[in-house]
């Protein structure tokens, strides 16, 4: 993972791995906030604005795929 921060130069990233619904692993890479140095750890919240668009659409999508909605639909 830290060779993927490096190449994409992003100062910081941080990644979760979960099997069967549960968390197996989260860690950080880098930093949060370069300037004062805060490491990026398993709570940072990263800014995602319109990037998160797509795989909020990917989700949904797989949901009308098992056959899953809303009531109120």
């Amino acid at each position: 993972m830290q060779a993927v921060v490096r190449k994409a130069g992003a100062p910081g990233a941080a990644f979760a791995v979960a099997s069967r619904g549960r968390l197996v692993d989260v860690k950080g890479f880098g930093y949060a906030d370069v300037a004062a140095r805060t490491p990026v750890d398993p709570d940072t919240m990263f800014a995602l604005a319109s990037c998160s668009k797509p795989i909020t659409a990917m989700a949904i999508m797989r949901l009308v795929d098992e056959g899953k909605r809303s009531k109120n639909c």
